[in-house]
């Protein structure tokens, strides 16, 4: 009995690593873009030190997935903001398809005065609004969390839910299926001359298992202990 459960956990975890497919996790930390995972264009993209460093001036320096991505999933991602010009505001992350201006989606990231701000994309028109000034402050990590669980998209910054004290006007957002991921996000200068800088570090993204399978994993591995106590 004991030796079964084992082998059905064994299973139930090759079953979710299998499902992963284009999931993937990047240190950027061996200096090149990983092409297997990776799209980037312009200059402005590069990997050193350890960890990504984008400086974007114009519509032509972007990093995204390779892949699309659907079904329930999650990113994590350390960054931090170096320097932002006025109305560049999707300077962050992107999760969006490719139909329309900005496509359908979410946009999560810095925005001018030291305010996060969460865009959301309806084909060619844009709503978005800010968190608290200081949200954002200049040279500091955070942790960036987003979980696609249906449409829907959750985010936390630092472990902290986000809208919390935002405002009740400020919404998580919802996303369409088959997704592909940008940074620094989708670009909207207006022509302000300046370039915007961050760096990324600690970037995955992972299937969300579905709730059948935990379930499973949970009896198995419940089943394996009782076992283990008699």
């Amino acid at each position: 009995m004991k030796n079964l459960l084992a082998v059905s956990i064994a299973v139930l975890l090759m079953a979710a690593s299998a499902s992963a497919g284009p999931y993937f996790a990047d240190n950027f930390n061996d200096g090149v873009l990983d092409s297997a995972h990776w799209q980037s264009g312009g200059d402005g993209i590069t990997e050193a030190d350890g960890m990504l460093h984008m400086v974007r001036d114009g519509a032509g320096d972007y990093l995204r997935t390779v892949n699309t991505y659907s079904g329930d999933f999650r990113i994590d991602l350390d960054i931090r903001l170096n320097s932002i010009v006025w109305n560049d505001m999707f300077h962050g992350i992107s999760l969006v398809n490719d139909v329309g201006h900005y496509g359908y989606g979410v946009s999560f990231g810095f925005a001018k005065y030291g305010k996060l701000y969460r865009a959301q994309h309806s084909g060619n028109s844009t709503s978005y609004s800010y968190g608290p000034v200081g949200s954002n402050n200049q040279y500091t990590w955070q942790h960036w969390t987003l979980e696609k669980i249906g449409s829907h998209l959750s985010i936390l910054v630092d472990g902290a839910p986000v809208p919390a004290g935002w405002g009740n006007q400020w919404l998580e957002g919802t996303v369409p299926e088959n997704l592909r991921i940008s940074l620094p996000g989708l670009y909207n200068d207006g022509g302000s001359g300046g370039a915007t800088s961050s760096d990324v570090d600690n970037f995955s993204i992972a299937v969300v298992p579905e709730p059948t399978s935990l379930l499973l994993l949970t009896a198995a591995t419940a089943g394996l202990l009782r076992r283990r106590r008699s």
